[in-house]
């Protein structure tokens, strides 16, 4: 997985290269935030998957 540190490295290296700050932040902002949510939405169908009923209440339902 890409951790934020190395993403952010690798921006600001591009950024330097490219002079282009403004364009090379808002594509690492918009890489991290679409790797979160495809994350976050993967793991939320494995928990509903693996749940054990009874045990602990998903989100009040």
């Amino acid at each position: 997985l890409i951790g934020l540190m190395e993403l952010l490295a690798q921006t600001k290296q591009t950024a330097e290269f490219s002079a282009n700050l403004f364009e090379a932040f808002t594509l690492a902002t918009l890489i991290y935030f679409t790797l979160n949510m495809s994350l976050m939405l993967i793991m939320r169908l494995v928990e509903r998957k693996v749940a054990v009923p009874g045990l602990i209440s998903v989100g009040g339902k």
